[in-house]
């Protein structure tokens, strides 16, 4: 009898915390651009109440769940040694086992928490897509109103407050594709309704922010996903309508269009980027260092006249500046990791686009955007706001994913 209760004692406890992740997530996702703090307090309270929920559940034992979907696990493990492989030999290593600790491990944490997010409640699908349409629907009145009333050269602002480090552009291609895919694919008119008017005022947001990253990876994203699942239809369409656009687009803004090929309009980017190389020649295999860009930039920045005081703290290259910090042995695990993602995502998106609700389709689409402006920001590997966001829904969409390879199989 008395082992009973404790059995009842521990269900409910477990019951109880996991209902608090979920809470704890949906407003996370629900609140992330707009607060810096918020990351680190939904990461605490998401791994305390994670822990309690499952050592309640299974006891000692629990850790042996806390395993990411099988088609991850060696490309991720691999990873992650190529991580601690660069700390060791880092250039400096008391700041490279730092950044270790403050970025990598958190984030790897984030996306176990984005695993269990889907995996211990399948209602939290819901809690998702409303948490992305009443996020985008405030981004977007916000956005919007503010560029009416103040015709701000560039829009950075949602309700008269700027984003942090003007992430408005890096937040909309998380929005963007997933609220597209929701209006097409959702069995439910309300919501079909709700996504298509987020969708429509972050499409004025995105045109007025006039970011040419922002504007290469959304269609690219869709219209790939799209081809990916036989859609020529919607293909067409999502091209059209990206022409009109271009031709409605006041004259200053059309000239960016014109200048995303034309590297003298890339501000410093250019030197960053050769920066990152000079690195990289000095330690190919495992890297300068994690977080060493920050601390060698001065030193290995190319030639020429910079304004005093002049310093970059990241390459505005995902790609390059793991290149560079952790050599190619660490550049190619983390693109075995994209590229295993995205190879199993296109194959779950391809079987079962004509039975998916959209949420599936529009993580894989909205991820893929990131991977994308990725090529021209550092938002995946550093930050307490895009970068968390980022592990969470990877997370989160590979436990999709691996559902769908379980059902096919």
């Amino acid at each position: 009898m008395e082992a009973n209760t404790k059995d009842i004692i521990r269900e409910r406890l477990g019951s109880l915390f996991n209902e608090v992740f979920s809470l704890n997530f949906f407003i996370f996702l629900l609140c992330i651009p707009y607060s810096l703090k918020l990351a680190k307090v939904s990461f605490c309270v998401g791994v305390i109440s994670l822990l309690i929920a499952q050592i309640s559940k299974k006891g000692g034992s629990f850790w042996r769940s806390i395993l990411p979907p099988e088609f991850l696990n060696w490309p991720l493990a691999l990873f992650f040694i190529s991580a601690v492989i660069s700390t060791v030999f880092s250039q400096n290593f008391y700041h490279s086992q730092s950044i270790f600790f403050e970025r990598l491990v958190p984030y790897f944490l984030f996306f176990i928490m984005g695993i269990y997010f889907f995996r211990l409640n399948s209602r939290n699908v819901k809690l998702l897509i409303w948490a992305f349409i009443i996020t985008s629907i405030i981004i977007g009145v916000g956005g919007v109103s503010d560029y009416l009333l103040n015709h701000p050269r560039r829009l950075f602002t949602v309700f008269g407050k700027e984003l942090p480090f003007h992430s408005l552009p890096a937040f909309l291609p998380y929005y963007m594709p997933f609220n597209f895919f929701i209006l097409l694919k959702d069995k439910t008119k309300w919501v079909r309704i709700f996504a298509g008017f987020s969708l429509m005022l972050l499409v004025l947001c995105w045109i007025w922010t006039a970011s040419r990253a922002s504007w290469i990876a959304v269609p690219i994203s869709i219209i790939v996903v799209l081809l990916v699942a036989k859609q020529k239809k919607w293909v067409a369409a999502v091209v059209a309508i990206c022409a009109i656009i271009f031709f409605l687009l006041p004259v200053s803004q059309r000239k960016r269009v014109k200048w995303i090929i034309d590297n003298k309009h890339w501000g410093h980017r250019v030197q960053l980027l050769e920066t990152s190389l000079r690195i990289f020649k000095e330690s190919p295999v495992v890297g300068a260092g994690i977080g060493m860009y920050e601390e060698l930039f001065g030193q290995y920045k190319p030639p020429g006249k910079y304004k005093k005081g002049f310093k970059r703290l990241h390459a505005h290259n995902e790609y390059m500046e793991v290149l560079c910090e952790r050599g190619v042995l660490g550049f190619f695990t983390f693109i075995w990791v994209i590229g295993t993602f995205l190879k199993n995502g296109f194959i779950a998106i391809r079987e079962t686009y004509k039975m998916d609700d959209g949420v599936l389709t529009g993580l894989v689409t909205s991820l893929f955007a990131v991977l994308i402006l990725s090529v021209f920001s550092t938002i995946i590997n550093v930050g307490t706001q895009i970068a968390p966001l980022f592990w969470f829904l990877f997370g989160a969409t590979s436990q999709l994913i691996d559902n769908c390879i379980r059902d096919s199989n």
